[in-house]
């Protein structure tokens, strides 16, 4: 009983590895700087009366090879404590990505290849586990919701090409593959999450010359999770999002919504956690955002957020939870190269925090 409902936890964790988006057309070309970014976030939130908080510090490098190649580096330290929980401090994976960009007639295709090396904690105590659990869940939204998930391969594919002088359109596919690793310390047996497949479409609409429309979809294909002689079947994936990007003068200003949905998880027994055989893991999402970019100066960028996340039934939640965020993030220009980046958002609804933060983006 104990491994079906760590089985289970184990599947709340979000992916490690980005997917193509095919609505981002026609990258690469034109020569681009290296850039590397740091920055330094603490999350703080009171759920029920149980308060749980992270300090993340993650790492980001962007390193083009002349006009068709690129690479990017991710890595990440946080530390996760709250309510009778024990603290985690620990490196997550460290992700490569491989991106290779080539016009192909009056479009592109970029080719990418994602590696996670298991460089990140995992083997952890049965306290730790449950402090990475609580903290990976998707509703709280850390900078850094996972540690160690084992070593992940993903190569993908996107072409994006012209319909028209106004409407351009995006393919894509990636397959994922996620080894076997060790959750626990004190387990023999290795859990073994199942593969990905991702099919994915995207266009992007010019509406007029200052503003403009694009809407992607996606599906993913979910393999079988195991744990020693424990399957689990998390369901398939439907994602869609649109998004309107309007420009005024030297501002800009976006309005998003994005809806995720999984399907039912199947254990071959009968209960777990209270539940039936058929579970919902991870919850149906919908998100409805409002983004601002005011120039406030020539060296200062005011960026405002409004948000509201919708989080349906599941097993862990079966009330589902109603977020709402609202933030400022100022960016100031400080010479050619340096840019740094201030964060605060505040959450309430079904439960409330903050999300404080600043860094800093350097351009060689």
């Amino acid at each position: 009983m104990r491994h079906l409902a760590l089985l289970f936890l184990l599947t709340l964790a979000p992916a490690v590895l980005g997917q193509p988006e095919p609505s981002a057309l026609y990258a690469g070309g034109d020569r681009q700087s290296v850039r590397v970014s740091l920055e330094g976030v603490y999350q703080r939130f009171t759920d029920e009366g149980q308060d749980l908080a992270e300090v993340s510090v993650p790492l980001g490098v962007y390193l083009p090879l002349g006009a068709n190649v690129a690479l990017g580096l991710n890595a990440n330290y946080a530390a996760v404590s709250g309510s009778e929980i024990e603290t985690l401090s620990a490196f997550g994976d460290v992700q490569f990505v491989a991106s290779y960009f080539q016009p192909v007639g009056d479009g592109s295709v970029v080719l990418s290849l994602g590696f996670n090396a298991n460089t990140g904690s995992s083997a952890l105590t049965f306290e730790e586990f449950e402090a990475a659990t609580r903290a990976s869940q998707t509703v709280y939204d850390f900078r850094v919701p996972t540690f160690g998930q084992g070593l992940r391969v993903a190569p993908a594919v996107t072409y994006a090409f012209p319909l028209s002088d106004r409407v351009a359109l995006g393919l894509g596919a990636s397959y994922q593959y996620r080894g076997p690793y060790e959750p626990l310390a004190d387990e023999l047996d290795q859990y073994d999450p199942g593969e990905e497949v991702l099919l994915t479409g995207g266009t992007d609409l010019k509406v007029t010359d200052l503003s403009s429309v694009s809407l992607d979809v996606s599906y993913a294909l979910n393999g079988t999770d195991s744990w020693g002689a424990i399957e689990y079947e998390p369901g398939n994936t439907v994602s869609a999002a649109m998004q309107y990007l309007q420009l005024v003068g030297r501002h800009e200003v976006r309005v998003l919504a994005r809806y995720q949905s999984r399907g039912e998880g199947r254990l071959p027994q009968a209960t777990v956690l209270g539940g039936t055989a058929a579970e919902t893991a991870v919850p149906t999402q919908l998100l409805v955002a409002a983004t601002g970019q005011i120039e406030v100066a020539p060296v200062l960028r005011l960026g405002v957020l409004a948000r509201a996340r919708i989080y349906g039934e599941s097993a862990l939640v079966p009330e589902g939870q109603t977020l709402t965020d609202l933030g400022l993030v100022p960016t100031v220009r400080v010479g050619e190269r340096l840019h740094l980046t201030g964060r605060f958002v505040y959450t309430l609804g079904s439960f409330s925090g903050f999300t404080a933060g600043g860094g800093m983006s350097i351009a060689f």
